[in-house]
């Protein structure tokens, strides 16, 4: 009877918590100029998440590192193909999808996605040097979120970095791992 209770009275504030959330951050996106996809890639997906990581931070202080990964991926799988098709279903019509979210928020997902199969399934686990590098690369990918919303001219360059730089770098470490890992089986 308690945790019934405690489960949906923590269902409703997300709920509502999330409905006062999205309607601050239009808002912070309109007194700011900035588009309401960097605010929703930035401000809204770290609020919605934030339940995520104290959730996985929970599991993993009482030692069940099944329940934190799960929780991870379940989330994931729950907000690509439930959250966005309820929406899609809901909304008057299609939803567009900005020129810049398939330019570069798609692929960069696409990308981080395709990376943890080499780098987690033959290890069948998490290290803290592939969590560093995925901190990284959320700092990066954020940096260049905040470049393009003010419009600096180094955002240019970041493009170019990450392009060059930063994804074949990824490729061959994520490789050399995966090799690695065959190899000792």
């Amino acid at each position: 009877g308690k945790y019934i209770f405690l489960l949906l009275g923590g269902l409703v504030l997300i709920v509502m918590g999330s409905r006062w959330m999205v309607e601050a951050a239009v808002e912070i996106a309109d007194i700011l100029g900035i588009s309401e996809l960097i605010i929703g890639l930035t401000i809204v997906s770290i609020g919605t998440s934030l339940p995520e990581v104290a959730t996985s931070l929970s599991a993993v202080r009482k030692g069940d590192s099944d329940t934190a990964v799960a929780n991870v991926m379940g989330s994931n799988l729950y907000n690509i193909l439930l959250t966005l098709s309820l929406t899609i279903i809901v909304a008057p019509g299609a939803l567009t999808v900005s020129p810049d979210a398939l330019n570069l928020d798609m692929p960069f997902m696409i990308i981080v996605a395709c990376t943890c199969l080499p780098l987690f399934w033959p290890a069948k686990e998490l290290t803290r040097p592939v969590a560093s590098g995925f901190l990284l690369y959320y700092a990066l990918y954020m940096a260049y979120l905040i470049l393009i919303s003010i419009g600096h001219p180094f955002q240019e360059t970041m493009e170019w970095g990450m392009l060059w730089i930063v994804i074949p770098i990824t490729v061959v470490l994520a490789t050399v791992k995966f090799i690695g890992h065959l190899r000792n089986r």
